[in-house]
């Protein structure tokens, strides 16, 4: 991800990229401002980001670093993927806190919640089942070894949707009388869902209501407690309605606008729409003048601006609108802005997805002509058209550039002579109309450009075959990522399986278009990130995976507990 410097001195300090860029040295030697630094992603939803912190100040401990210092990192890296969907590798990093560290309360509620979406994805409902008792065991131990609130609620909950509501009461009152959390998001959820354990509807709607409030800058925790609250009250005599109006309304907007300005007309519509629909956090690219004016109309109402841009430097308006933005990241630094404004318009539409998602809240659409952005194809709902008699402008040569496939072939430093065999089989390639632009010498990565994803999945392969053939099978990491600079079209499909899922990785970038696009070919499974000197942040990388492989996966269709593919929560980099 890359920040306009302008845009670094005109936004607020407390977005959470931006802090962690400017505490980037002071977390680099001291483990526990890494580790708040994660914790406070996690809140905003931003799990991405926060498995990044995590993993890199994990990186950065030595062997004789002590105990302490690993452990709220490892909780916070667990609690980032586990949101992302990635259970199995969440489940993993608690192993390796387990057997460095005793065990904890934080650490077993951790592990109470990996059950839970170990058994939302069972096979069979004994399997479910299994993994519901596992985890209200490790709830359960982990409120009787600390009287930790967090993990007794969990376990009362668990026992009323297990049927026992005798033991859920018995532990309901229990947390009634232990004194409140200094977080006031969690101590009025946690008192609302005992209340509504012991029948005492009227409290427990009061507490929401303290809830909601406290959690209107954290909305990724306050989607969990929703959730919570309506999967009690589906066991619990009323229903859900009862609890539902204690939570204000809230939406996601994403815009696709065109190069004209707008009259006051449509300016005073748009606010108006804004407002009506409670629109909280809205997403655009800055490629034209009218998406330019949408980020600042929803900035002057207080709304929550993001911004994808398609080059690093904007102009006039887009500029302006840029400075005052939350969140600003650009699709393609090395792209003209012109060739990389549809892919800033997809990625713009696959956060603004992710963060709904991540939310619990409505993707509301919106756009100022007639037609429909064919990216927004698998939109919920309609998009509100602010022109509806005016057709869209017909697309310059300029703006059909959308993907380039870029293959990575990152030989490992082990393998002897490897990277000189890599280097000739690389430059000899002539994949089915490539356009290759050998990059970095003989030391790779070699990078290559394909008009389309299907033809750049079937080079990968064939690519790949070449490097078995030379005795590299093993020595290489062929990673697809999507860029500017080719054809507007994903057409990812049948091609992927080709790939043999599991030798094939991706970055983020290619994760996130694939969510927009909701392939069912295949899964995406999160690994871990890379270090890259252009990206403080590191790159992410997915490992492909057919579809259905395994149940807890980083799913391209969206991420379990609601965040889609970018992470997501998921604001995401590269």
């Amino acid at each position: 991800m890359v920040l306009c410097a302008e845009m670094k001195k005109a936004t607020d300090a407390s977005d959470t990229w931006l802090v962690w860029r400017s505490q980037l040295p002071e977390a680099k030697r001291n483990p526990r401002v890494a580790a708040q630094l994660a914790r406070e992603a996690n809140e905003r939803g931003e799990h991405m980001l926060a498995a990044a912190v995590a993993e890199r100040a994990l990186r950065r401990l030595s062997l004789v670093s002590p105990a302490a210092d690993a452990l709220p990192l490892r909780q916070q890296l667990a609690l980032a993927l586990a949101r992302s969907g990635a259970t199995d590798e969440a489940m993993e990093v608690l192993r390796d806190s387990l057997i460095a560290t005793p065990e904890d309360a934080e650490t077993l509620g951790l592990l109470g919640r990996l059950q839970k979406d170990f058994a939302k994805h069972a096979p069979t409902p004994e399997a479910s089942a299994r993994h519901l008792r596992q985890a209200l065991d490790f709830y359960a131990k982990g409120f009787a070894m600390e009287d930790s609130v967090y993990c007794g609620i969990n376990a009362a909950v668990l026992a009323a949707r297990t049927g026992d509501l005798a033991r859920a009461r018995v532990m309901a009152c229990r947390i009634l009388e232990l004194p409140p959390d200094k977080d006031r998001l969690w101590s009025a959820a946690t008192f609302a869902i005992a209340y509504m354990l012991c029948g005492e509807k009227e409290r427990a709607r009061a507490a929401l209501l303290l809830a909601d409030r406290a959690g209107s800058t954290r909305r990724a925790d306050l989607a969990v407690v929703r959730r919570e609250v309506r999967r009690l009250a589906d066991v619990l005599p009323g229903g859900a309605e009862d609890y539902d109006t204690c939570f204000r309304p809230a939406a996601v907007a994403i815009f696709h606008g065109q190069a004209h300005d707008f009259g006051e007309a449509e300016r005073s519509k748009l606010a108006r729409w804004l407002e009506t629909n409670n629109v909280v956090c809205a997403w655009s690219a800055a490629g034209s003048g009218q998406e330019a004016i949408f980020l600042t109309c929803a900035a002057a109402l207080g709304i929550e601006t993001c911004v994808v841009l398609p080059a690093t430097k904007p102009r006039g308006v887009c500029r302006r609108a840029v400075v005052g933005a939350d969140f600003v990241e650009v699709a393609d630094a090395a792209a003209s802005e012109g060739s990389g404004a549809e892919l800033a318009r997809h990625l713009a539409a696959a956060r603004a997805a992710a963060r709904a998602a991540s939310w619990d809240v409505p993707l509301l659409p919106v756009t100022s002509g007639a037609d429909t952005p064919s990216h927004w194809k698998n939109m919920t709902c309609s998009p509100f058209k602010l022109r509806p008699s005016e057709p869209e402008e017909p697309v310059v040569a300029a703006d059909r550039g959308m993907l380039m496939a870029r293959l990575w072939v990152q030989v490992r430093p082990d393998e002897a002579n490897a990277s000189s065999r890599c280097a000739e089989i690389c430059a000899s390639w002539q994949g089915d109309q490539a356009r290759p632009s050998l990059s970095n010498g003989t030391e790779g990565p070699y990078v290559f450009g394909w008009p389309t994803m299907t033809e750049a999945v079937r080079s990968a392969w064939q690519l790949r075959q070449r490097m078995r053939v030379g005795g590299l099978g093993g020595a290489c990491t062929f990673v697809l990522h999507a860029s500017a600079e080719a054809r507007p079209e994903i057409p990812l499909g049948r091609s992927v399986r080709r790939l043999q899922t599991d030798q094939i990785h991706t970055t983020g970038r290619f994760a996130d278009l694939a969510a927009l696009e909701k392939c069912e070919e295949f899964d995406l499974c999160y690994v871990g990130t890379v270090d890259c000197e252009a990206e403080s942040l590191g790159v992410r990388l997915y490992r492909l995976r057919e579809s259905g492989a395994r149940n807890s996966t980083l799913s391209n269709r969206g991420f379990s507990d609601g965040s889609l593919g970018s992470g997501m929560g998921a604001a995401s980099w590269c």
